[in-house]
């Protein structure tokens, strides 16, 4: 990340909400400021409020879209003002909107089309025993101080060699390669992959498990 000049703290959403969280050049020749306290995030859209310093007159365009793949970004200017230091310094509030499309990815798709012949795909209800210890993609749950959108903590684990896990929605293998699982001695599986200090976190919300539907092919048994 060549722009990052300071992020304050390590954690993705900082809890001290009071603190500048980020600080970075943007390629207007602008040094910003994000002020995580006025960090607002719903489903499709988040208000982040920055302090600018901007040089050679430069100021953001009412609404600017960065697209890299999807969903594109468009960030819409709502509030600006004059912030009571030197010339140069403002205090900006945007809204920044997601807008999802509904077509796969194309690596997914490239993957899908690279899958062995006579893969079995699953389906709603069923269930799964591992044959062997297989590593899996743990989601640890977390919801962010000012909303309700959990955030997700990426993590790799092992599921050991017996346990049994159930498909409790239907997938469509047509545009993802992997799917969701849910174990079925729930307890068991999250002590054995979620540290004991991040379940005592406040914002903790429990779990999930994602499988490949390889993995799912070669190393359980189909119940």
């Amino acid at each position: 990340m060549p722009k990052r000049l300071l992020h304050a703290d390590r954690t993705p959403f900082p809890y001290l909400w009071e603190i500048v969280g980020i600080i970075s050049r943007s390629g207007e020749d602008c040094l910003r400021f994000s002020m995580d306290s006025y960090l607002h995030v719903s489903m499709d859209s988040s208000h982040h409020c920055y302090v600018e310093r901007r040089h050679n007159g430069w100021s953001p365009p009412p609404v600017s879209v960065t697209e890299v793949r999807s969903p594109p970004s468009v960030r819409t200017v709502h509030y600006e003002s004059d912030y009571p230091l030197e010339s140069g310094w403002y205090l900006a509030f945007y809204k920044i909107e997601l807008t999802f499309k509904d077509e796969p990815d194309p690596e997914i798709v490239a993957e899908v089309a690279k899958r062995p012949p006579g893969l079995r795909l699953p389906h709603c209800g069923g269930r799964f025993r591992a044959r062997v210890d297989t590593p899996v993609q743990v989601w640890r749950l977390s919801y962010m101080p000012s909303g309700p959108v959990p955030m997700l903590i990426d993590e790799e684990h092992v599921l050991c060699k017996g346990e049994v896990v159930r498909l409790d929605y239907e997938p469509d293998p047509s545009r993802s390669t992997r799917c969701k699982v849910v174990p079925e001695n729930y307890a068991r599986v999250e002590a054995h992959c979620i540290d004991a200090n991040a379940k005592k976190d406040r914002d903790y919300r429990g779990y999930e498990l994602t499988v490949s539907y390889v993995q799912l092919d070669a190393d359980f048994d189909w119940l």
